[in-house]
């Protein structure tokens, strides 16, 4: 946003300045590294009863009174691990660390679904990824497209309350399944096919999706929807085929799989250092610097992963 009102306004201190005054303030922008409006109300209810929406009046509480009272106006003030142990335990973290939360979700229900996966067959195994598969990746994305007697059908289904414990057990039979039976070549081209079919929808169904409602819509993106289940599933087994043999290809394999849990965590800290030097998908054309940027952001993300992986501890977290 401050990149937007220097292109807007210029370098004037001054002209900068007389925008926070007059508008800046009310609209919550913020202007020291000292000073979070949002953080301010968070930690100072007593004054959101008394000012409410009046964003001016925070900046003017601070100033006058705020600061001798030491009240918390920013996250510079506190412990930074004090900060990450709260949002941690609140939720309050990025969004994309909710895969955190299911990988804890996975170690508390793993005793019972290795129980599952050791006594059952694979006719019982493809019955339970059927019906998952039915269950939290197919009926909801129809209810998602707004399929009306789909979403009657899936109001009594949730009725039988599998909720998470379904999302989360059918990547865990999922992987299991692909790992322990070998596929045949008929039914891994067929994956292959189902993976690219899935990745043309993703592309095309998105656009026509923004085009025809005039926003953004992501709802075929999401990671439970078919498509991206079967793009996943190729991926998966074209990389266990990769390993089949010795090469160099399947060494890349490997070191990407054994880096892939440090990648995904720090990734988004990568994209957001790299916007800070101007690096972004608004660059240049987004047909390019959409690609580009993912293979930059993989090569420091692994790169950064590899010398995390070389410390003490951390390396027990990172692989």
């Amino acid at each position: 946003m401050k990149k937007i009102l220097i292109w807007a306004l210029g370098k004037n201190e001054g002209v900068l300045y007389e925008h926070f005054v007059n508008w800046g303030m009310a609209e919550g922008r913020v202007a020291s590294p000292y000073f979070d409006i949002n953080v301010y109300k968070e930690y100072n209810p007593d004054l959101v009863e008394q000012f409410g929406s009046d964003n001016t009046c925070y900046y003017q509480h601070y100033i006058e009174q705020g600061k001798s009272e030491r009240r918390i106006a920013s996250m510079t003030e506190r412990n930074i691990f004090v900060v990450a142990i709260e949002n941690v335990l609140s939720g309050n973290t990025h969004a994309h660390l909710w895969y955190v939360y299911a990988i804890i979700g996975l170690y508390m229900l793993t005793p019972l679904l290795k129980v599952f996966v050791q006594q059952a067959d694979r006719k019982t195994l493809r019955y339970a990824l059927i019906f998952l598969f039915v269950y939290t990746n197919l009926l909801p994305m129809m209810c998602e497209l707004d399929w009306g007697w789909v979403r009657l059908l899936q109001i009594n289904i949730d009725k039988m309350k599998l909720g998470t414990f379904a999302v989360y057990a059918e990547f865990f039979l999922l992987g299991h399944y692909l790992d322990s039976y070998e596929q045949t070549k008929a039914v891994r081209y067929g994956v292959y096919s189902m993976g690219v079919i899935g990745t043309i929808i993703s592309i095309v169904s998105t656009l026509y999706l923004c085009i025809s409602g005039g926003t953004i819509d992501e709802r075929l993106l999401g990671y439970m929807t078919p498509n991206v289940l079967f793009q996943s599933i190729a991926i998966f087994l074209l990389a266990r085929q990769c390993c089949g043999s010795e090469g160099r290809l399947c060494k890349l394999v490997m070191k990407l799989s054994s880096a892939s849990f440090g990648i995904y965590g720090i990734h988004v800290l990568v994209l957001l250092l790299l916007g800070e030097f101007g690096l972004d998908t608004m660059s240049f054309s987004s047909l390019f610097s959409v690609p580009v940027l993912a293979v930059v952001v993989l090569a420091i993300s692994y790169c950064v992963t590899v010398l995390l992986q070389k410390i003490p501890v951390l390396n027990r977290v990172v692989s």
